[in-house]
């Protein structure tokens, strides 16, 4: 195993691995590329994939209201 530690965003390196014996050789070559950090910052606000929806209903019939809700970090809910 080979630690590569990248220090710089938006820079690509290519690296040419070989491995010999006495049957012969192998080389393998790859395009590391080092890009921003995605991880969630908890910055970005949640947002709706699925909204609510009126309903009628008759009295007495149980229902189900469907929200589905994407976000970086834990949400709450509220209702009132």
């Amino acid at each position: 195993m080979i630690l590569i530690t990248p220090r710089r965003t938006h820079s690509y390196t290519c690296y040419v691995f070989q491995a010999s014996n006495a049957a012969g050789s192998d080389t393998s070559r790859v395009r590391l590329e080092v890009c921003a950090d995605e991880a969630p910052t908890g910055e970005d606000p949640p947002t709706f994939l699925r909204r609510l929806q009126d309903l009628t209903v008759k009295v007495g019939t149980r229902t189900r209201f469907l929200v589905e809700i994407v976000s970086s970090t834990e949400c709450k809910g509220i209702h009132d």
